[in-house]
């Protein structure tokens, strides 16, 4: 599923070099090191939003340096979904309207039903008419894993999703990456500081 092989990410001055790193398909994985040691930077790389500036990055034997502009984002929108640190949704929008515009954007036709399935397995299906403010915290992080899992992607990334949760829900959290990845057989990668959730990966990055 993903490979990476001598990638180096350079941005002024400074340099990042990471490790080689082989994530196989179907796979749980986890990026885990201190701040400030490139973990969202490798994450992003992985997800398209940035690329690498030495070495080779390849998502299904694809190279991602490789792609250009609109063909980059069509691999992105059909292949890759991305949880965020900080909820990506528009707050203008309800529940609802989010995971329809993440069908549209990722070249899908939109599906009513499959918003409506995807928010009953996560629980939410009684905020699909609530506007982004008017969800808690977890609320909105269960609402971007939705709108990430949607359009059933390949890969699925999550960037720092149990840095402010109490033990109890740190777990819960993992536990429903894990879930919603088998249930769309999607290989899932999370990047995190957080050391209590090492032990629940066995294939690991550290930085």
């Amino acid at each position: 599923m993903l490979s990476l092989r001598a990638v180096k990410y350079s941005y002024g001055a400074n340099e990042i070099n990471y490790s080689d790193w082989e994530v196989d398909t179907g796979s749980h994985s986890l990026i885990i090191g201190n701040s400030g040691s490139g973990k969202t930077t490798l994450l992003h790389l992985i997800g398209g939003l940035m690329k690498v500036s030495e070495g080779r990055l390849e998502i299904n034997g694809h190279e991602l340096k490789a792609m250009k502009g609109n063909e980059l984002d069509k691999f992105r929108g059909k292949n890759i979904g991305i949880v965020f640190q900080h909820p990506h949704l528009v707050r203008s929008l309800t529940v609802k309207d989010n995971l329809t515009l993440a069908q549209t954007l990722s070249g899908f036709r939109k599906d009513p039903m499959k918003v409506e399935e995807t928010l009953n397995k996560l629980d939410i299906s009684d905020l699909q008419k609530r506007k982004v403010h008017q969800l808690s915290q977890g609320q909105a992080q269960r609402v971007s894993i939705a709108r990430a899992v949607i359009s059933q992607p390949k890969l699925l990334l999550a960037d720092e999703p149990t840095a402010s949760l109490d033990d109890e829900n740190a777990y819960r959290v993992i536990k429903l990456l894990r879930e919603q990845a088998e249930s769309s057989n999607a290989t899932l990668i999370v990047a995190t500081h957080d050391q209590r959730v090492k032990k629940e990966f066995k294939n690991k990055l550290t930085l």
